[in-house]
């Protein structure tokens, strides 16, 4: 991370959603935000229709681990090995969905927690409306990938600045 960011960091957290037609578009903006200091452990990807995915990639957890790269459950250098944290999910009217980065894990506790309302109430958690959450529902739905940094507003704020240079369909700050 660099001086600035880490100098600059204000109390207060924010997010910013950027919407993307399908999962090259939203993995080539991960990769423009890493590449210009957003650090991975902010950032969330969510989707449903990896299909359209040209080369194999993927994360499981190897009942026994023997090689140095699958200790980590990663292979292939994509987007699947790279993002801390990931999560294969199914929500009623949803259906399949996959998020990776932190947004995983505080998903999977607040279903822990509430169960089907688990999506909803992580969104609520980082200042995204229900109204915003029911649509970005619809969004994913139908196709549409969301990537999501949430952090500080020093991080949100160049991450804002960065996503508006990428093949978005539309961009949203919340906090």
């Amino acid at each position: 991370m660099s001086t600035t960011l880490q100098q600059d960091r204000a109390t207060a957290e924010q997010s910013v959603n950027a919407v993307y037609k399908n999962n090259t578009d939203a993995e080539a903006a991960i990769r423009l935000l890493s590449g210009n200091g957003i650090p991975l452990s902010v950032i969330s990807m969510i989707g449903r229709s990896f299909e359209t995915m040209t080369n194999a990639q993927g994360y499981y957890r190897p009942a026994e681990t023997r090689l140095s790269r699958s200790e980590h459950g990663a292979w292939s250098d994509g987007i699947f090995g790279a993002m801390p944290g990931f999560g294969f999910f199914v929500f009623p009217h949803l259906g399949s969905v996959t998020i990776l980065g932190p947004l995983s894990g505080s998903l999977s506790a607040e279903i822990g927690k509430t169960g089907k309302d688990g999506l909803r109430n992580t969104f609520k958690d980082i200042g995204i409306s229900a109204e915003e959450t029911k649509r970005y529902e619809t969004l994913v739905q139908s196709g549409s990938f969301i990537v999501l940094v949430h952090g500080f507003n020093i991080e949100v704020s160049l991450a804002t600045e960065i996503l508006q240079a990428t093949a978005l369909i539309e961009l949203k700050v919340n906090g």
